[in-house]
């Protein structure tokens, strides 16, 4: 056997085993993106790599190619991790169209625990992503419900957890990728009435209980707990 073709199937043989023991470049840079060490060993206001996704600008243009996903903790419990994204995913209207919508039945809801939740997490990130019950607290200064709890993977911060979780307004703001400040929707009611408005938060990182209409585009940030007592 001449040289050439031994160095031919040298290389057949070596695709083989790359493809048949996940070896291949691409499969890595799709695997599962977290550092074990890093979020095993993350505290409040530490910010995370977990999971990858193409996020969208403030024109609402999508990255060309994937990025590692910043995230922001802030709480930490018995091996558990709350966090937040730490920019701006996407842009989109709470519900599609103008009514009085609770958390339970909004666009963003399902889109986030199906769509996002599958195509930003690998099998094993979504399964180290904790389900709880997410309660919904009224608005006090208006007085609005927000409906029965619900069991959420992927969810949006309420009003309260917004003023919980970020004692200033400076952390409570958020960029999109490109850095440009912008609105975040909260899941909780804003103002009564069928005009359907629902709470956020400005650009100066002001919860707004009045709202804004459920129709109109505003920035999602997704919040999640993140099981790490197998790390």
């Amino acid at each position: 056997m001449n040289k050439k073709l031994l160095k031919q199937w040298v290389c057949l043989a070596l695709t083989f085993v790359c493809v048949f023991t996940g070896l291949v470049v691409n499969e890595n840079v799709a695997g599962a993106a977290y550092d074990k060490e890093e979020l095993k060993n993350a505290n409040i206001g530490d910010t995370v790599i977990f999971g990858n996704y193409t996020y969208k600008d403030s024109y609402h243009n999508r990255d060309r190619e994937n990025r590692d996903m910043e995230w922001i903790v802030i709480d930490k419990k018995d091996k558990k991790l709350l966090i937040i994204s730490k920019y701006i995913l996407e842009k989109s209207g709470y519900f599609g169209q103008l009514c009085d919508v609770p958390w339970k039945y909004c666009s963003i809801r399902g889109w986030l625990n199906k769509d996002f939740i599958k195509s930003a997490f690998t099998k094993e990130e979504r399964g180290m992503i904790i389900k709880i019950k997410v309660r919904n607290k009224k608005n006090e200064k208006y007085g609005t419900g927000d409906g029965r709890a619900t069991k959420d993977r992927v969810f949006l911060l309420s009003l309260d957890e917004a003023d919980k979780y970020f004692s200033l307004n400076e952390e409570r703001k958020a960029n999109y990728i490109d850095g440009y400040c912008g609105w975040w929707w909260l899941r909780s009611r804003g103002s009564a009435g069928l005009s359907g408005q629902n709470t956020y938060v400005d650009s100066q990182g002001s919860v707004n209980y009045e709202g804004e209409f459920v129709s109109e585009s505003l920035g999602i940030r997704p919040a999640l707990w993140v099981d790490i007592s197998g790390l």
